[in-house]
C-alpha cells in the first residue's frame, strides 16, 4: 500500500505541519545557537514553524504585502527579531513595560491603516485603543506567567484557538493561520512537558502575544461583527492560570485541567460567532 502525504489537506497544513515544523525549529535553534543562547532563544522555533506553514501554504513573504496572511508572516518575523534583541539586552522592568505598550500600538495602527486606509473615525480609534490595551495586557500576562509551567503556552494557544474557531464559523480566511500559530505554540508546550527544557523568553512571548493581537486586529477589521468573539478569546489567557490556582492538582495533570478550563473560552467565542 502506497502512503502519500497530501499537503493540501486543511487539517494537515494548518495543524500538523506547523506543529512538526516548530518542534524541528526549536531543536535546530537549540543546537545551533550554543549552550546559553540555544536555551534562551530556543522558543523562536515557534516562529519558524509558523513561517514554514505560511511559505508552503501561501508562498514567500515579500514586501510590500497586500494581504492579511502575509502581514501575519511579517509580524512573526518582526516579533522574533524584537524578542531576540530583548532577550540579549535584558532591559529593566520599566523599559519592558514601555515596549509592551509601544509594540501593540504600532502593530494595531499599522494593520488597521493597511486595511482601513486613512479613514480614522471615532469607532476605528476606539478599536485601536481597545486592541492596544488588550495587546499590552496579553504581553504582560505572558511575561508574568513565564515561570508558571505550561500556563503561558496553553493560554496563548487557546486564545488563538478561540480566534480560529470564530473565524471558521464566520468563514473567515484567517482560520487556518490562527490554528497554525496555536499548533506551533502547542509544540513548544510539548517540549516543556512534563518538565521545562526551554524557557519562555521574550521572543516566545512576542511571537505568541503579538501574533494573537495581529490575528484579532485583522479579524475585526475584515469582519466587524467579530468584535464580541475576539473579546471573548482574551478569556483564554485568564483560564489557564485560573485553573492552576483554583483547581490545583498533580503537575503532570495540570495541563489537562488548564485545557478544559480554556476550552470554555474557545467554545464561547465560537458560539458568539455563530449567533451574530
Amino acid at each position: 500500500m502506497e502512503f502519500q502525504i497530501d499537503f493540501g489537506d486543511p487539517l494537515l497544513r494548518s495543524l500538523l505541519l506547523p506543529f512538526l515544523a516548530a518542534l524541528a525549529g526549536c531543536g535546530i535553534v537549540r543546537l545551533l545557537a550554543g549552550e546559553w543562547r540555544g536555551m534562551v532563544h530556543g522558543g523562536l522555533g515557534i516562529g519558524l514553524g509558523f513561517l514554514a506553514f505560511i511559505l508552503l501554504r501561501y508562498g514567500f513573504v515579500g514586501w510590500p504585502v497586500e494581504d492579511a496572511i502575509h502581514m501575519l508572516g511579517l509580524v512573526v518575523i518582526g516579533a522574533m527579531l524584537a524578542g531576540a534583541i530583548l532577550d540579549e539586552m535584558e532591559p529593566p522592568e520599566s523599559a519592558v513595560t514601555f515596549i509592551h505598550v509601544a509594540l501593540p500600538f504600532g502593530l494595531v495602527f499599522w494593520l488597521g491603516n493597511e486595511i482601513e486606509g486613512e479613514k480614522l473615525t471615532t469607532s476605528v480609534a476606539i478599536i485601536y485603543g481597545a486592541l492596544t490595551i488588550g495587546g499590552f495586557w496579553v504581553l504582560q500576562r505572558l511575561e508574568q506567567d513565564r515561570d508558571e509551567g505550561l500556563a503561558p503556552h496553553l493560554g496563548a494557544a487557546l486564545g488563538l484557538g478561540a480566534l480560529a474557531l470564530a473565524a471558521m464559523v464566520r468563514d473567515n480566511s484567517l482560520d487556518e493561520p490562527a490554528a497554525a500559530m496555536a499548533a506551533a505554540i502547542l509544540a513548544f508546550g510539548l517540549i516543556n512537558w512534563p518538565r521545562q527544557r526551554l524557557p519562555w523568553g521574550a521572543g516566545t512571548g512576542f511571537i505568541a502575544g503579538l501574533g494573537f493581537v495581529a490575528v484579532a486586529t485583522l479579524m475585526i477589521f475584515s469582519d466587524p461583527a467579530l468584535k464580541i468573539p475576539v473579546a471573548l478569546s482574551f478569556l483564554a489567557f485568564i483560564a489557564s492560570p485560573a485553573a492552576q490556582k483554583y483547581f490545583p492538582t498533580k503537575p503532570a495533570f495540570e495541563p489537562f485541567v488548564q485545557i478544559l478550563f480554556g476550552l470554555v473560552a474557545v467554545m464561547l467565542s465560537g458560539l458568539a460567532a455563530y449567533l451574530i
